[in-house]
């Protein structure tokens, strides 16, 4: 007994000694040359004479913090980002799909990295006829007791379980990437809402003042109709502006609501449920220094391209899988236990029962399916990298665009700011001529719809370059530092 079990040690051991991984090992890919995301690019933003709309600097090679958005220097939007973090349903299905990977691994590492050992407690009645041994006499019934413990264990001799592992785990590594993306999305999804929000609000008071100008020029201008110093021609023109002013109202006023209902969403609740204060560009502050890390770095941050060179790996990792499939596959299998007719008799050495064997399963013949599945793993893998290619590709593009839109942007709102304070010394002018006698009302009111008109454009011109310091944050990643995959083992996966 003692030399069997000697001779079934040097087998397996020798097995275990000369077992292999085959298949390739994953090679991360290497970060773009660039050195730069645009030519030919300026350090800072034209200057805009204008408090909280200042110029911009660039810092390049500096490291974007986590919490970003704080950078913005508004109360009002830290507690909505930190009450949407709180409660989105959409982070809790992504932390609920990144939960699920997780057990998965724990799946996968219990089924095949570890025996099975099972207890089975059998117990049969059985009456048995002497005919069945081909003799004569009576019937014999009796009690059968066979408790025992059986043990399987499959051994990864060519890695194809190891390598199984390594996709389970890049799934890991997928899902937690796909969290910091939703992350990254509600957070940058939430302050352009916001910001929205603020642009129509103001939007909507401009106009309000706009209509109540345009109906004071409409009823002076019905006076000199009267006393034949206007045409009725004139009247109707009057009427068709101010119509088509108020006309805006609406349209505006129902894109605000539906701003409105969509920050509610945000922060994971109903429409009618939210209690908050109307949200003011006096309630943010555009930040004058923006953090820019070097191109090389950008892969290794943000969650899109993570997520991609996740199913890379995991892609990889499924040719070993199915290249380790053309291999044999050893399995022992082993029970130890007892067989008696009583209870008391079960502890006696006669009554020890056990067993001992092992299976050796070689493919021989499969019809070509092992080696079609290897070169489906194998363009599988292609594809992953042309999908990882494109991924980093349109990331370099999303942060040349938003660095461009900073730049033009901050140009668009200079111009617009000119032109509004011309607009607004245009109408004081008017005002003080008109208190002595120099002008006629209507030339005030005509001057000041002329500079409600570019109120509006900077306005909007405003927003834009909130939302484009929005879109470089969210470009660059958000902040997220690069996860190593070590992190996944800290949990005991």
């Amino acid at each position: 007994m003692n030399y069997f079990w000697t001779y079934v040690f040097l087998i397996f051991g020798s097995f275990l000694i000369t077992a292999c991984t085959v298949g390739p090992d994953y090679k991360r890919p290497a970060p773009p040359h660039t050195q730069t995301y645009v030519k030919d690019f300026p350090d800072v933003t034209p200057k805009a004479q204008k408090k909280g709309q200042e110029e911009q600097h660039f810092n390049f090679g500096e490291k974007l913090q986590h919490d970003w958005w704080t950078l913005f220097k508004s109360k009002p939007l830290n507690k909505l980002i930190e009450k949407a973090l709180a409660h989105s349903p959409t982070l809790e299905a992504a932390e609920g799909a990144l939960k699920q990977a997780q057990e998965n691994v724990a799946i996968f590492s219990g089924n095949n990295f570890y025996p099975s050992v099972d207890l089975n407690l059998g117990v049969e009645r059985q009456k048995v006829t002497a005919a069945s041994s081909g003799t004569t006499g009576s019937p014999t019934t009796y009690n059968l007791w066979n408790p025992s413990l059986n043990m399987s264990y499959t051994f990864d001799l060519f890695g194809g379980q190891q390598r199984g592992m390594e996709a389970l785990l890049a799934d890991v590594d997928y899902q937690q990437y796909l969290w910091e993306a939703a992350h990254l999305t509600l957070v940058s999804t939430l302050i352009t809402t916001l910001i929205q929000e603020a642009s129509l609000r103001e939007q909507i008071n401009v106009i309000q003042k706009m209509i109540d100008v345009q109906m004071k020029i409409l009823e002076i201008m019905k006076a000199q109709l009267k006393m034949g110093g206007a045409a009725e021609v004139d009247i109707l023109t009057q009427e068709t502006l101010l119509a088509q002013t108020q006309a805006l109202l609406p349209t505006l006023e129902k894109q605000l609501y539906y701003t409105s209902h969509a920050i509610s969403v945000l922060v994971g609740e109903f429409p009618e449920e939210i209690q908050r204060m109307p949200f003011t560009f006096k309630d943010l502050h555009l930040p004058r220094n923006l953090p820019i890390q070097l191109p090389a770095s950008l892969v290794r941050k943000r969650p899109d391209i993570k997520a991609s060179e996740a199913l890379l790996k995991a892609s990889n990792a499924n040719i070993g899988v199915a290249q380790a499939n053309f291999f044999p596959t050893l399995t022992l299998t082993g029970s130890v236990g007892t067989m008696a007719l009583s209870t008391h008799d079960m502890m006696a050495n006669s009554a020890t029962v056990w067993s001992l064997g092992s299976s050796l399963l070689l493919p021989l013949f499969k019809g070509g399916a092992l080696t079609a599945e290897k070169r489906a793993m194998e363009a599988a893998y292609d594809q992953a990298f042309a999908n990882y290619r494109q991924t980093v590709l349109t990331a370099f593009q999303e942060v040349a665009d938003a660095l461009r839109s900073i730049v033009q942007d901050a140009k668009n709102f200079q111009l617009q700011n000119s032109a509004q304070e011309k607009a607004l010394k245009t109408f004081l002018i008017s005002e003080r001529q008109f208190k002595v006698g120099g002008v006629p009302y209507l030339s005030v009111l005509n001057a000041e719809i002329q500079y409600l008109q570019t109120l509006l454009n900077t306005i909007n011109a405003s927003a834009l370059r909130f939302t484009d310091t929005v879109a470089l944050f969210q470009a660059l990643g958000g902040g997220w530092e690069e996860k190593l995959t070590q992190e996944n083992q800290t949990m005991g996966y």
